[in-house]
């Protein structure tokens, strides 16, 4: 698969993005990222591209832009952050270019290694935890 999903560390949630999705491929991550969204739980996105992963299809972004809008508010109340592994420069780019069409609606931070950007996951996950207790 060129997404693959982990939620072994549950609410820790890790994608793998590994080669270039077909639009069908694209559309069942979207698909399928709706199904936590629809869990009720709050989680934490670990979001992983491979140092080599090709250019992000302009159609993908789009897509991408338009589903984080369409589900802006629900990503609020249940992603307690994002933390994108993007090694490329390139692939920064087109980070920078899907937000310039859509913000997010949840903190979310780049890293160049994904124990990094587990652990920042990690921590705003315990500080949401700490929150929902004292409140």
């Amino acid at each position: 698969a060129t997404i693959e999903f982990d939620e072994s560390e549950w609410p820790v949630l890790v994608m793998h993005f590994k080669g270039r999705p077909t639009d069908e491929e694209f559309a069942g991550y979207l698909s399928k990222y709706e199904t936590y969204l629809a869990r009720g739980e709050r989680y934490g996105l670990v979001l992983v591209t491979e140092p080599d992963a090709p250019m992000t299809k302009p159609k993908h972004a789009k897509m991408q832009a338009k589903w984080i809008k369409d589900h802006f508010d629900l990503l609020g109340q249940r992603c307690v952050g994002i933390s994108f592994v993007l090694p490329s420069p390139m692939m920064r780019g087109v980070l920078k270019a899907i937000l310039s069409m859509q913000r997010l609606p949840m903190d979310h931070t780049v890293y160049g290694r994904e124990f990094e950007a587990r652990e920042w996951i990690r921590s705003r996950l315990d500080a949401d935890r700490a929150r929902a207790s004292s409140g």
